[in-house]
């Protein structure tokens, strides 16, 4: 029997780009898992399909304080994924940013704190915690700063969870992932999944800036290990933050040339070169803590990767409608973003 055998998992977000996949990976390997899923959510269980037969479903929301008491306890393990991750929407809505990404995860710690603390918390923060770097790549004890209210939140939750550790002894660590590649992805506003939308299309990729900024891509089976190793190595990560990137920066037209090739010769990147709020220039992270105590390495190589994503996403062309129905609900105008 595995570590996750029986084990009862719960998953915020567990119908999420990396969600999915960590529903997944943790379903087969044996765990019983509850998935909480937001009611209103453009994605639905369309991204779980395969295992949604096999998982308890909760459709609710991270500011139900009481709803979170309620499936928090009993739970061995708490992946809490569950976020306003859309950068733009968090730039026009920094209040509901506020609620669901500070306020939300507070109703975990609380419904820990108060039902459940033996359960061990898996928080996957972000490496936009960081801000603009002041050296690189980024370790663990870089000085953290925030450029929109989505990296603020992410920040202000990622201490807040190291508080109640500190204060209150609740079992917790933190991932901070670089940028995540993979299939699954709705956000049209990530490089890949906006690459292939229009390049599924026979249209030429789309850069909103200039296409110099520097980012670590990190394929999504590499941070789904990443954070299950967190739980399973919790005598060395309790209490702990840990990097996980390649530490190999790749630019945004670098990366659009990749994905583009995947689909021929002719299609060219479109560069805008727009400024775009809340936009880093330079970020990549060293993992060598992860390495050092989870014994932790990224395993596949970014060609892979793209690979590996295209592939996804031309088995999966219905996905482009998902995208379509996200961006819908975001309020985004596709046509009108990248024109």
């Amino acid at each position: 029997m595995g570590f996750w055998s029986d084990k009862r998992v719960l998953i915020t977000g567990g119908n999420g780009f990396i969600g999915s996949w960590l529903t997944e990976k943790v379903i087969g390997q044996g765990a019983k898992a509850t998935l909480l899923i937001r009611k209103e959510s453009p994605v639905g269980i369309s991204s779980i399909e395969a295992v949604a037969g096999k998982a308890k479903l909760v459709h609710g929301d991270l500011r139900d304080a009481q709803l979170m008491e309620k499936i928090c306890e009993g739970q061995d393990i708490i992946l809490h994924l569950a976020a306003v991750t859309q950068v733009l929407y968090s730039i026009k809505n920094p209040q509901e940013t506020v609620e669901v990404d500070i306020n939300g995860t507070l109703n975990i710690l609380e419904a820990m704190r108060k039902k459940n603390d033996d359960a061990f918390l898996v928080f996957t923060s972000t490496d936009k915690v960081y801000g603009e770097p002041k050296y690189l790549p980024i370790d663990e004890e870089h000085p953290l700063s925030a450029k929109s209210p989505y990296d603020a939140s992410k920040l202000a939750a990622d201490r807040l969870v190291y508080s109640y550790y500190v204060t209150y002894g609740l079992k917790e660590s933190t991932s901070r992932c670089s940028n995540i590649i993979g299939g699954r992805d709705s956000n049209i506003l990530r490089a890949i999944p906006s690459f292939v939308y229009f390049l599924m299309q026979k249209r030429r990729p789309v850069i909103r800036t200039g296409g110099k900024n520097l980012r670590d891509y990190l394929y999504v089976d590499d941070a789904v290990r990443a954070i299950m190793l967190l739980a399973e190595k919790s005598d060395k990560s309790k209490g702990r933050v840990f990097n996980f990137g390649t530490g190999k920066p790749t630019s945004v037209l670098e990366l659009a040339k990749k994905v583009a090739a995947e689909f021929g010769p002719g299609l060219e990147p479109i560069i805008q070169g727009k400024v775009v709020p809340g936009e880093i220039d330079k970020q990549y992270l060293t993992s060598k803590l992860a390495e050092k105590e989870l014994g932790w390495k990224p395993a596949m190589p970014l060609e892979d990767g793209v690979r590996r994503t295209v592939e996804w996403y031309r088995k999966n062309p219905q996905w482009t409608d998902v995208i379509r129905r996200s961006s819908s609900y975001y309020g985004y105008d596709i046509e009108a973003i990248y024109k």
